[in-house]
């Protein structure tokens, strides 16, 4: 095979990632990869620049999606907490869907760290940079399945222990049809209401999709 191609640690250290969440990527389909006669996991140029285009980083001196109340320092190891206060990731491609859900957690969790980022490519690079507490998504968003994200994540030691809550216009009925949410991910349907939003975030045993 001809094609131009990169490495997991070279596409880990163009992103600022780990070249484990780099694997994850590529067994959720987000990344096109194959293995060498090796083994070696060799990714494809094109794949990997629809990404950066796609979460629209700027590989120097990025800063990461819109931030609610960030700081400037280094981001915390993924998943280990860095300070008592959670850090809380809202991803939805539509604006005003993602507010509400901004503006729900910040008046259930006034000390909460509140990331947000605007499609799944930004949000998978938050995932990747950022110790991150709780995931509020949208799972039917342009060029990325939702799904499939979500259950890279719950399969991933690295993100399992996320608390994760899947917004979406469909019904259980069709996010069944479409193979179902992960185990332990809370459903929340649009039009996005504060009380679910506070049952999930305040109430840890609303875990799941029933």
């Amino acid at each position: 095979m001809n094609e131009k191609t990169y490495t997991t640690r070279e596409v880990a250290r163009m992103l600022g990632v780990t070249v484990q969440t780099v694997q994850r990527w590529v067994d959720a389909g987000v990344l096109r990869a194959w293995r060498t006669a090796g083994g070696h996991r060799r990714l494809a140029v094109d794949s990997v620049d629809n990404f950066v285009r796609n979460s629209r980083l700027q590989l120097q001196g990025e800063q990461g999606p819109t931030s609610a109340n960030a700081t400037g320092a280094s981001p915390a190891p993924p998943h280990v907490q860095s300070d008592a206060a959670p850090c809380v990731l809202v991803v939805d491609d539509d604006e005003n869907d993602r507010e509400l859900a901004v503006r729900a957690v910040r008046g259930l969790l006034p000390a909460a760290r509140i990331l947000e980022a605007d499609n799944g490519f930004s949000g998978l690079i938050q995932l990747g940079r950022t110790a991150v507490d709780v995931l509020i998504t949208d799972i039917h968003m342009p060029e990325l399945d939702g799904l499939a994200m979500l259950r890279a994540l719950r399969a991933d030691p690295a993100t399992a222990a996320i608390r994760i809550a899947a917004m979406s216009s469909y019904d259980l009925d069709e996010i069944g049809r479409r193979g179902g949410l992960p185990a332990g991910v809370a459903f929340l349907p649009k039009p996005l209401g504060r009380q679910r939003v506070g049952d999930f975030l305040l109430s840890p045993a609303k875990t799941g999709a029933a």
